[in-house]
C-alpha cells in the first residue's frame, strides 16, 4: 500500500502558501544575510520547497543546520533539525527523520520549549508509524496530543487526532480509525486551515479506500484535492490522484482510473517521488492490461520493474512481475510469459532470504551486545572477587562467621528460587496439558456436530423426504393423510434446521463470511429487531479451525443477546488487518451480564474458544447503552497446535 496522503504536522514556519508564493523574494534575501537570520530564511525556503521539490529543499535545510551548529544556539539547531525532518521524511527517509526529530525533542526538554517538544513527538510519531514501530507511534503522539489540548490549539490537536486516525488503520483497528477521522475533519473545517484541513480530508479518504468503500473515498478525496492544488502541493496531489483511480477501478469504470493514475504519475514524477513513480506506472499498466492494450501495458510494466531494480522496491517490483505475467499470457506470449514467472519467482526467494539474513543480523547484534555485557559482567566479578579475597584475608574470626552466615544465606535464597522455578516449571506443564486437552475437547465436539449435522441431513432428512414424497401421493385418494404429510413436512424442515445450527453447510462450503451473514438473517429475523453485518479485509478465506471457532463464538454471542440483553439493534463487524482478526458485536439492550453470558458452556466456552485460537475476547459497555464484545485473534500463527 502507498503511504498515505500527507500526515506530517508541518509547524515553525510561515504558511505553506505564503511560503511559495514569497520563494522569490526569499532566496533573494537569502544572499544578503548572515548568522542567526540566514538560519531563520533558510528554513523558510526549506518549507517552501519540501511539498514540491523535497531533494532542493534537503540541501537548503542541511545548510541550515550546519550554520546552526556552528553559531552554537541551541533554539536554532532544533529548529534547523526540526525543519530538515520535512524534506527527509517527504524523500521516505524515514530513519534520518526520526533521528533529527530526537534530537530535536532533546534540545526542547532541556529548554522547556512545550510547542516546540509538542511538534517533535508529532512527527516522531508519524515517522514511526511509517516504520510500523506502532507502540513507539502511538507513544509520541499521545504526548503531543496531551500538549495540544492543554494549549487549546485546535488546529494542531485535530491534526493529531488525524495522526491517529491513521494509527488505528494500522493496528487494525478500523472502527477508531473512521470514527476519528470523521472527528478530526469536523474539527477541522471551521479553522480557515486549508492544509490541515486538506490533510484530514485526504486521511479519510484513504482509509475509506483501504476498507472498500469507493463512493464514499472518492467524495472526500474530490473535496482534498483542490484544496491540496491551491497550495502546489504535488506529492499529496499524487497520492490522492491515486487513491481516486483506485475508487475508479473499483467502480468499473477503467478510462476514469487511467487518467486518475497517470496524473499521480506525473506529479510524483515532479517531486522525485521514484517509489510513487514505481507504483504508479504499475497501476497505469493494469489498467491498461484490462483494457486490452497489452502491448502499452508491458511496456509501463518494464519501466517499473527497471525502476524497482534500480531502487531497492521490492514490493512494487513482485507487483509489476506479477502484472506482466498475466499481460504477456493474455498476448499469447507464453515463453515470455515463463520468463517473468521465473524471474518473479526468483526476486520472491531472494527476497525471503534477504529478509531472513536481516533477522539473522538483529539476532547477531543482540548477541554480541549480550556477549559483551556478560564479558564486562565477568571482569566486574574477577574484580569483585580480588576484593573480596583481600578483604577476608583481613577478616577476623567473628567476620569470618559472619562471612560464612552470609553465604549460607545466599545458598539458603538459591535453593528457594530454585525450587519456585521447578514448581513454575510444573504448574506451566500442568496448565500446557490442560490446554491441550481443551483444544481436544473442542475438536472432538466440533467433529461431532459435523458428523451428526451430515447424519441429519443426508440421513433422516433424506429420509423424511422420501416419505412426504409418498406420502404426497398416497395423499390425492385418501384426504386423511394430508395431515400426517404436513407433520413429516413440519418434521423435515425441523431437522434440516437443526443439522444447520449444529454445522452450517455454508461455512463449509463458502467461507466464514457467507456463514455468518446467513446465521445472522436466519437468528435475528425478529420483530422490531434491527442487525447489521459490516466485514473487511475477508476476501480469501481463513483456517478452517479459525473459521469455526470465530463462527461458534459470534452465534453464542447472538444468543445471549436473544435471551438476555432484550436489545432492538445488533451490529456486527469482521475485520482483517494485517496479521490480525477481529470480531465485534454490539448490542444496545440492559447491558450483557457476564455471569450469565450464555447457556451451556457459557463465559468460559467464549474464553475457551478464544484462548484456543491465541485470541482473546472481553466485553465493556457499548456506545450510550448496552454491551460491546469484541475478540481479537492474531492471524500470523497456527490457531492450533
Amino acid at each position: 500500500m502507498r503511504r498515505s496522503v500527507c500526515l506530517f504536522l508541518l509547524l515553525g514556519a510561515a504558511t505553506m502558501l505564503h511560503a511559495q508564493d514569497g520563494l522569490d523574494s526569499l532566496l533573494r534575501v537569502l544572499s544578503g544575510q548572515r548568522g542567526a537570520e540566514r538560519v531563520r530564511t533558510l528554513g523558510e525556503v526549506e518549507w517552501a520547497l519540501s511539498f514540491t521539490d523535497p531533494g532542493r529543499a534537503l540541501a537548503y535545510g542541511q545548510e541550515a543546520l550546519k550554520l546552526a551548529v556552528a553559531l552554537r544556539d541551541s533554539a536554532l539547531v532544533a529548529q534547523a533539525a526540526n525543519d530538515l525532518a520535512i524534506p527527509e521524511y517527504r524523500l521516505g527517509h524515514f530513519a534520518n527523520c526520526i533521528a533529527l526529530n530526537q534530537r530535536a525533542l532533546s534540545i526542547r526538554r532541556a529548554l522547556r520549549d512545550s510547542t516546540g517538544i509538542a511538534a517533535s513527538h508529532s512527527k516522531l510519531g508519524v515517522a514511526f508509524t511509517e516504520m510500523l514501530q506502532l507502540d513507539s507511534a502511538l507513544y509520541h503522539n499521545q504526548q503531543a496530543e496531551a500538549i495540544y489540548a492543554g494549549q487549546g490549539d485546535l488546529v494542531r490537536l485535530g491534526t493529531m487526532r488525524g495522526n491517529m486516525a491513521r494509527l488505528y488503520q494500522q493496528m487494525g483497528d478500523i472502527p477508531s480509525a473512521l470514527k476519528v477521522a470523521r472527528q478530526t475533519v469536523s474539527m477541522l473545517k471551521g479553522t480557515g486551515e486549508t492544509y490541515v484541513y486538506a490533510n484530514g480530508l485526504g486521511q479519510l479518504a484513504q482509509i475509506l479506500v483501504d476498507v472498500k468503500q469507493p463512493d464514499s473515498a472518492m467524495f472526500y478525496a474530490r473535496k482534498a484535492l483542490p484544496l491540496f492544488e491551491s497550495v502546489d502541493d504535488r506529492a499529496a496531489i499524487a497520492s490522492l490522484s491515486n487513491v481516486m483511480g483506485i475508487c475508479a477501478r473499483e467502480r468499473g469504470d477503467n478510462t476514469a482510473a487511467l487518467e486518475h493514475y497517470q496524473r499521480a504519475l506525473r506529479m510524483a514524477g515532479d517531486v522525485g517521488d521514484q517509489e510513487g513513480v514505481a507504483t504508479y506506472l504499475s497501476n497505469v499498466a493494469n489498467v491498461l492490461r484490462d483494457l486490452g492494450r497489452l502491448e502499452d501495458a508491458c511496456i509501463r510494466y518494464d519501466s517499473a520493474i527497471a525502476l524497482c531494480a534500480q531502487h531497492g522496491f521490492a514490493d512494487q517490483h513482485l507487483s509489476a512481475l506479477l502484472g506482466k505475467v498475466d499481460a504477456l499470457t493474455r498476448k499469447g506470449d507464453m515463453a515470455g510469459a515463463f520468463r517473468a514467472q521465473q524471474a518473479y519467482q526468483v526476486l520472491k526467494d531472494s527476497a525471503y532470504k534477504r529478509e531472513r539474513i536481516e533477522a539473522l543480523s538483529d539476532m547477531q547484534v543482540r548477541y554480541e551486545t549480550e556477549r559483551t555485557e556478560r564479558e564486562l559482567a565477568q571482569e566486574r566479578e574477577l574484580v569483585l572477587q580480588q576484593e573480596a579475597r583481600i578483604a577476608r584475608q583481613r577478616l577476623t574470626i567473628g567476620g569470618v562467621v559472619l562471612a560464612g552466615l552470609l553465604l549460607g544465606a545466599l545458598a539458603w535464597a538459591f535453593i528457594v528460587r530454585q525450587r519456585s522455578r521447578a514448581r513454575a516449571e510444573r504448574d506451566a506443564a500442568v496448565i500446557a496439558e490442560r490446554e491441550q486437552g481443551l483444544r481436544t475437547a473442542v475438536e472432538r465436539m466440533d467433529e461431532d456436530r459435523r458428523r451428526i449435522a451430515a447424519e441429519l441431513h443426508d440421513g433422516v432428512g433424506q429420509q423424511l423426504t422420501g416419505i412426504k414424497y409418498r406420502l404426497e401421493a398416497a395423499a390425492a385418494d385418501r384426504p386423511e393423510l394430508k395431515e400426517v404429510l404436513a407433520m413429516a413436512d413440519d418434521a423435515g424442515r425441523e431437522v434440516r434446521g437443526i443439522a444447520h445450527r449444529m454445522m452450517p453447510r455454508a461455512l463449509g462450503e463458502l467461507g466464514l463470511v457467507p456463514a455468518l451473514a446467513d446465521m445472522l438473517e436466519k437468528t435475528l429475523r425478529l420483530p422490531g429487531m434491527r442487525h447489521s453485518f459490516e466485514h473487511f479485509g475477508l476476501e480469501q478465506r481463513l483456517p478452517q479451525a479459525v473459521e469455526v471457532g470465530v463462527y461458534r463464538i459470534a452465534q453464542e454471542l447472538v444468543n445471549n443477546i436473544i435471551k438476555h440483553a432484550r436489545a432492538t439493534a445488533v451490529q456486527v463487524q469482521l475485520l482483517r488487518n494485517k496479521g490480525t482478526l477481529v470480531l465485534i458485536v454490539e448490542d444496545d439492550g440492559v447491558g450483557l451480564d457476564p455471569r450469565r453470558a450464555g447457556d451451556g458452556l457459557g463465559l468460559r466456552s467464549l474464553h475457551d474458544r478464544a484462548r484456543i485460537l491465541h485470541g482473546t475476547i472481553a466485553f465493556g459497555p457499548g456506545g450510550e447503552r448496552g454491551t460491546v464484545a469484541t475478540l481479537r485473534i492474531p492471524l500470523n500463527e497456527r490457531p492450533m497446535p
